[in-house]
């Protein structure tokens, strides 16, 4: 168990017993009763300090009336269950006199003594059962951590060491010579083929199911394949939108009507990278990366050369054989996702020990709320 979760589970029944031991307390009245006491107790002294001076000597006679009535008032209207009720009285009694003196009010403040502690008691109270609360939810939030991390180990536990000491670089190598290969074509494809060629290629690209290509806009290619601009590759197309009108009149007829065809579909333009054709790493399962393959050498085969058209059925070949491929990803998929400490545990064997001293601390945290 961390020392962390030790921490916060002594912090929390240090606290436990404290909120008990202070609630003890309270004479046996019960919380929501001493809430009322100290509501009583807070306006009982609110009186005596905002009237102290007024009704006090030779002071306004009127200042002395409206206190005596104000605290009369104050103290008959208190419930008659009201715990230490008796003190209020005697805090009255401290000033039932014709003439009062600052002494009157301190006796009066003296009376109410008892219920001072008792409110004082119900503020600690208060402040350890929060404290005591941000505690159990910082507990709550670690359980449910360490609980993720056990299921995390377990899924570990079902990993066998000899799963990660398959080769993969028999796969790993033609799809990073392949992505390598598409590519530095899709590269040259858009700086050296006519926008208008690209654009008809994209189009019949468009209708692939496994690979999603967007077609290009109408309306630009339509422009494109009726201006001889459409003759320039798409990088160039790319670089005119940047320049000035005054600039790009050295290149096109007619700038203005250039950047309002060309323009509205910059983005267009710069979303045709070659991120469609790469094969990610780790491959996807066997099937559809065999639909995908399909689609792959068709689609490729109309901007690449033949080498690069070669290292997808080199991948393709690999995809036959269900078993090997599946050991293949399994393995690629492992050494990508865990990390150096998780394929440690695996390889050491020791994720079994690891699961048992996370239960021992959820189990730990489950008796502490308990």
């Amino acid at each position: 168990m961390t020392s962390d979760t030790n921490d916060l589970v002594s912090r929390f029944e240090r606290l436990d017993t404290a909120v008990d031991s202070t609630r003890n307390r309270l004479d046996g009245h019960d919380e929501r009763a001493i809430e009322q006491l100290a509501d009583a107790y807070r306006r009982a002294f609110g009186l005596l300090e905002d009237y102290r001076d007024k009704a006090t000597g030779s002071g306004d006679f009127g200042g002395y009336v409206k206190f005596r009535s104000a605290y009369d008032s104050f103290v008959e209207e208190l419930d008659e269950d009201l715990p230490h009720r008796s003190a209020f009285e005697a805090s009255r009694e401290a000033v039932d006199r014709r003439r009062l003196s600052g002494r009157d009010f301190d006796r009066a403040k003296e009376a109410l003594e008892p219920v001072g502690e008792l409110v004082d008691t119900l503020e600690e109270l208060s402040s350890l059962k929060e404290e005591r609360r941000e505690i159990r939810n910082e507990l709550l939030t670690k359980r449910r951590g360490l609980i993720e991390q056990r299921d995390h180990l377990k899924s570990l536990a079902e990993i066998q060491p000899s799963a990660l000491d398959v080769p993969v670089e028999s796969l790993q190598s033609p799809i990073d010579r392949y992505n390598e290969a598409v590519t530095s074509a899709h590269r040259e494809f858009l700086s050296e083929t006519s926008a208008t060629d690209v654009l008809a290629t994209y189009d019949r690209l468009s209708y692939f199911t496994l690979v999603t290509v967007e077609p290009p806009p109408a309306p630009l290619s339509n422009f494109l394949n009726q201006h001889s601009v459409g003759e320039e590759p798409i990088s160039t197309l790319r670089e005119y939108l940047s320049f000035s009108r005054s600039k790009l009149g050295h290149y096109v007829g007619d700038p203005g009507r250039f950047k309002g065809e060309i323009g509205p579909h910059s983005d267009y333009l710069d979303s045709l990278s070659v991120e469609p054709f790469l094969i990610d790493w780790p491959p996807p399962e066997r099937q559809l990366m065999r639909w995908r393959l399909r689609d792959l050498i068709q689609m490729v085969d109309r901007f690449a050369g033949a080498e690069t058209i070669e290292l997808l059925r080199t991948i393709q070949s690999l995809c036959r054989n269900e078993e090997r491929y599946s050991q293949l990803r399994s393995a690629a998929r492992l050494n990508e996702e865990l990390d150096e400490d998780e394929l440690e545990l695996v390889l050491s064997r020791e994720v079994q020990d690891k699961i048992v001293s996370v239960t021992t601390a959820i189990e730990t945290i489950d008796n502490a709320l308990d």
